[in-house]
């Protein structure tokens, strides 16, 4: 009885007319009352920074647009329109113990905030119940006790394994990492059923098409989630718990209706079975003939979506495997190649040593650190790849970054014979981490020179555009055509130039744009052949 009210309540919801969603989206709010000293607070700190997962849809996530999204970010917006505040959103290291934020947007497992500087605010936002999945032709699994002597696959260390661990131990456990990696299982057969989520696994499969998978039975077990603050904030925790109890019942249904959307089956008992039988014969008969007619047709989508989970898991576990090999591979090459290079050194500086010995030397340790930056750049592409690049956004100088780099790249310059101009050299500051800007600036200015004419100019710019800063690198070379531009961001595509005496891997660029995109900026080039090119790098101002 539980599942099927839980069942009507979602149909009623989804039901419901657009007129009243509409009006119980605009109905406004009980007035929030704040103390005089959180309405200081607040005129102080208009912007509060807040930490977002990239990877935990629909909870919170970074989109294909590279905007967050999700559950919370609704709540945070509809708090925005509750109370005098502004959010910021920023990427989340993951780990409670290196955030720096004001706020933390969800939390499942207050207990991992023991040994951090944030303690979650009041009560949970959302509540998150674990049920069961099984495939289509499961008929004998209609609530937990049924999961006994059965494979069953939970999250590796989440809080269903720990649940069943402890009160079910006649369960079989698989441990999975992903929630496509468990849904693949279960798809396939490894697995009899799936405990979990209800959000998150709702949302993976419908957006990952696994149409084979339905939802048969709740359980005991849940998760809540919290926001949490700063320990140092507490006027901030104060002010959040007052816009969150302000929050109305029809405003959380409105959010949990755009990301969440669920069909329950379970067995009945004869009596309402007889209650419900003469609705449901009306509607069998209508759409009898309907589900005659499309009953091949989906036989085959449920094949072809088989083979494209499949696939699909093949095609991610071969990505993680080539990324840890370049990893691994990046490591091993690191360590004899650094004493390589410290041999050679030595050989280079000895005093009493030979010159066709340090000639040589010079030369192993020019190669040398050419071999390591092409290593360095591959351990960056797998980090970005693996999404483990953490960055450190903090305000500042452009110019005084711009200027740090044309010291590192002055001499390679001086040997090209390229003359270099810097422009505007007023303070310009923006939000950026300062050694990853400086490393995309050396190999923009590093292609400027490279592919530059003898005797050409590099032109640097930089100026404050709106909520944006810019940082423009112009050159006078021989540009690149209409039809490659597109192309110039692919990894490992060099566009021809690897049958030139030109050094490089072709990632330079790919680990560049995604290092702006990851604080919050853009790249962008426009180039004429015969022309040269310019490459401009907007970022957010402070």
């Amino acid at each position: 009885m539980k599942i099927l009210l839980l069942f009507l309540c979602s149909v009623s919801l989804c039901l419901s007319s657009p007129s009243a969603s509409a009006q119980s989206a605009i109905n406004p709010s009980k007035s929030i009352k704040l103390t005089d000293a959180e309405q200081a607070w607040l005129k102080q700190h208009p912007e509060v920074s807040v930490a977002v997962s990239h990877g935990w849809a629909p909870v919170e996530f970074l989109g294909e647009d590279h905007q967050f999204k999700g559950i919370s970010i609704d709540y945070l917006k509809l708090l925005e329109q509750k109370l005098p505040v502004r959010f910021r959103f920023v990427r989340s290291e993951e780990d409670p113990a290196e955030e720096t934020a004001d706020l933390l947007s969800a939390v499942a497992a207050p207990n991992k905030l023991n040994d951090s500087d944030y303690s979650v605010i009041d009560s949970a936002f959302m509540e998150m119940p674990f049920v069961i999945f099984t495939r289509e032709e499961t008929y004998n699994i209609n609530d937990i006790e049924d999961l006994n002597n059965k494979k069953v696959a939970v999250f590796r260390y989440g809080a269903a394994a720990r649940a069943l661990e402890k009160n079910h131990p006649q369960i079989e456990l698989y441990r999975v990492d992903i929630a496509d990696e468990a849904l693949a299982a279960l798809n396939a057969g490894k697995v009899d059923a799936y405990m979990g989520n209800l959000v998150v696994i709702n949302y993976v499969a419908r957006n990952l098409g696994f149409a084979n998978v339905k939802i048969v039975a709740d359980t005991p077990y849940g998760a809540d989630l919290y926001m949490a603050a700063r320990d140092d904030k507490p006027l901030l925790r104060s002010i959040l718990a007052k816009g969150l109890n302000a929050i109305t019942p029809q405003e959380k249904n409105l959010i949990s209706r755009n990301w969440v959307a669920v069909t329950y089956e379970h067995k009945t008992d004869p009596t309402l079975l007889i209650t419900v039988a003469g609705s449901a014969a009306c509607l069998i008969l209508i759409f009898a003939l309907w589900s005659w007619k499309l009953s091949r047709e989906i036989r085959w989508r449920k094949e072809v979506q088989a083979e494209l989970s499949i696939a699909r898991e093949r095609a991610e576990s071969a990505n993680k495997a080539k990324s840890r090999f370049l990893a691994n591979m990046s490591h091993e090459l690191r360590t004899p190649l650094n004493a390589v290079m410290g041999y050679s050194q030595l050989i280079d500086t000895n005093p009493e040593g030979h010159q066709d010995d340090k000639k040589s030397a010079a030369e192993i340790l020019k190669a040398g650190k050419h071999l390591l930056y092409l290593i360095n750049e591959l351990l960056d592409l797998s980090k970005v790849e693996s999404g483990k690049m953490s960055l450190q956004i903090k305000a500042v100088d452009l110019n005084e970054i711009v200027k740090e780099c044309l010291v590192l790249i002055a001499q390679f310059a001086g040997e090209k014979q390229i003359e270099i101009h810097h422009n505007n050299q007023q303070q310009v500051v923006a939000m950026a981490d300062q050694g990853r800007l400086k490393q995309v600036l050396l190999n923009l200015l590093s292609n400027a020179i490279k592919y530059n004419r003898p005797g050409g100019k590099v032109s640097i710019d930089v100026s404050t555009q709106g909520h944006h800063a810019a940082i423009a690198i112009a050159d006078d070379g021989d540009g690149i055509a209409e039809e490659h531009l597109e192309l110039l961001f692919e990894p490992f595509e060099r566009l021809q130039a690897e049958n030139s005496s030109i050094e490089g891997t072709g990632i330079g660029l790919t680990i560049s744009r995604q290092i702006v995109e990851l604080m919050r900026g853009t790249i962008s080039v426009e180039s004429k052949l015969g022309a040269g090119s310019l490459f401009e790098v907007r970022l957010p101002v402070v």
